[in-house]
């Protein structure tokens, strides 16, 4: 096939040879600063202009996730879940929800057949999250956070605490084969996870609120702002009661029993002069020598006190 009689390509797309391969460019600033070129390519294993406008995808994911790790000086391999990163570009592409000029293949077409093929090679589950994050059904719970900390201008240690929060709250997502999209998160869930994390743990209650309480500011956020129902927060009302740990008889916290260390330090504090013990006036009084024996108080000794 001559070049002049080849199809004409989407976008992100470009003849090489006898393929077709991917094109991201690179931001002045970034390729600056990182030292990358103008363009990142990637080649495609097909001639197929159909097929190309399918498997573009994961790549445009890949190269724009170089570019934003060398703008922030991430280190390569340490990205997001690609699914995630790619279910997003796919939503921005279905936003348009118009073939492209030079393809008569849609976005929701060509979605259709990656679904397909991440369910074959990574599972239903994988292929799901896909699918939804693209038509907007699912939201990846990190997706929006850098929104939130911008406009709530967080800074320094809270900054972090809300973070480190979201960060928690994925993990155990993962863990537990919770999918880590907004819309899976209702009571029960955030429930579990603060017994999980919090209560089971044995954390105190105010590291647990703390926590509680930047996730329950998220989802204000995500209501407020129309990513979800407003006034539905999972988070609300599941703070835990400080000083709600077990019991004694009394009613008062239990109490422990002294440590070798602790006992004896008590005793050397109690040796170092001594101690006169007085009783009702009937009764022996005692002292407590340097050496650690307690002993009676000579009777001439008792009538030198001071009553």
């Amino acid at each position: 096939m001559s070049v002049s009689n080849r199809p004409k390509l989407g976008s992100h797309l470009e003849w090489h040879g006898q393929k077709i391969r991917v094109k991201v460019r690179v931001p002045p600033l970034v390729q600056q600063s990182a030292k990358l070129p103008a363009w990142l390519k990637e080649g495609l294993p097909t001639d197929s202009p159909r097929a190309a406008e399918t498997l573009k995808w994961p790549v445009i994911a890949r190269l724009k996730k170089r570019i934003d790790d060398a703008r922030n000086g991430v280190v390569s391999g340490t990205e997001a879940d690609p699914i995630v990163a790619e279910g997003m570009l796919w939503r921005e592409a279905i936003a348009e929800d118009q073939p492209s000029a030079s393809s008569d293949v849609t976005a929701r077409q060509a979605l259709e057949d990656r679904v397909d093929t991440i369910a074959h090679q990574h599972g239903e589950a994988k292929a799901e999250l896909l699918a939804g994050i693209a038509l907007g059904t699912a939201t990846p719970l990190e997706s929006l956070i850098e929104d939130w900390i911008a406009e709530k201008a967080y800074k320094g240690r809270t900054e972090a605490a809300r973070r480190h929060a979201l960060k928690r709250f994925k993990e155990w997502s993962s863990e537990k084969k919770v999918p880590a999209t907004i819309e899976a998160v209702n009571r029960k869930i955030a429930g579990r996870f603060i017994a999980d994390a919090f209560v089971t743990a044995g954390a105190h209650p105010a590291t647990a609120n703390k926590a509680i309480s930047g996730l329950s500011s998220y989802w204000d956020w995500l209501g407020k702002r129309g990513h979800i129902e407003e006034g539905v927060n999972p988070w609300h009302r599941q703070f835990l009661k400080v000083g709600s740990g077990p019991k004694g008889e009394d009613g008062q916290g239990v109490k422990r029993p002294f440590t070798d260390d602790e006992a004896k330090k008590l005793l050397a504090g109690i040796t170092k002069q001594p101690l006169a013990v007085t009783l009702p006036p009937t009764s022996i009084q005692l002292s407590v020598r340097s050496d650690g024996w307690i002993c009676p108080v000579g009777r001439a000794e008792r009538r030198g006190q001071t009553r």
